[in-house]
C-alpha cells in the first residue's frame, strides 16, 4: 500500500521546472507508475482489480517516460501537449478507479473498515473536477491557473482518503 500511495502522489501532482523551452517534471509520473506497479504486485490476490491494471501501469509508465523525455528535450508542440495531457488524465482516471474498487473488494472480503465509501466519494469528485478542468482548459486558457488549483485540491482530498485507507489497512490486516 505504501508504494501505491507514493506512486499516486507522483502521478497526481505535477511540479514543472522550466529552463528555456525545456520542461522538467520534478515528480515524474513514470516513477509513480513504477511504484504503483510494485504496490499492485504486493496486493496480488487481494482483488482482481489490482491485477487487471498492472499491464496498463506498465504501458502508462513507458508512455509517461516518453512524454517526460520529449519535455526535457523541448520537442513537444502545444497541440501534442494537450493530446498528451488528455491521454494521461484518462489513464489516471482508469487506474484510480480500479485501485478504489480494489480497496472496496478488500473491505468487503475482510469486513474491516478501510474507508472505501469516503475514498469512492473523493474519487468521483476528483474525476468530475479533472474532467471539467480538461474540457475548460481547452477552451479557456486564462482560467487554467484557477482550474489547476481546484484540480490540485481535489487530488489532495483523494490522496488523503487513500492515506487513511492505507493506515486502516496496516493497522487492521
Amino acid at each position: 500500500m505504501q508504494n501505491i500511495f507514493i506512486g499516486l502522489a507522483l502521478i497526481l501532482f505535477n511540479a514543472d521546472a522550466a529552463f528555456g523551452n525545456t520542461i522538467i517534471n520534478i515528480f515524474p509520473s513514470f516513477a509513480g507508475y513504477f511504484l504503483l506497479y510494485g504496490g499492485l504486485t504486493a496486493l496480488d490476490g487481494k482483488s482482481a482489480h489490482f491485477s487487471a491494471i498492472k499491464p496498463l501501469c506498465t504501458l502508462l509508465m513507458i508512455y509517461e517516460l516518453a512524454v517526460w523525455t520529449i519535455d526535457v528535450l523541448a520537442i513537444r508542440n502545444n497541440a501534442a501537449a494537450i493530446f498528451a495531457e488528455l491521454i494521461s488524465s484518462a489513464g489516471v482516471i482508469y487506474v484510480t478507479y480500479h485501485i478504489t474498487r480494489g480497496i472496496g473488494d478488500i473491505q468487503k472480503k475482510t469486513s474491516v473498515e478501510l474507508g472505501y465509501g469516503k475514498l469512492c466519494d473523493y474519487w468521483k469528485y476528483s474525476v468530475t473536477i479533472s474532467s471539467v478542468f480538461n474540457l475548460l482548459s481547452l477552451v479557456f486558457v486564462r482560467v487554467s491557473l484557477i482550474l489547476t488549483i481546484i484540480s490540485l485540491i481535489s487530488g489532495m482530498f483523494f490522496l488523503s482518503a487513500f492515506y487513511k485507507t492505507k493506515k486502516h489497512y496496516y493497522d487492521n490486516l
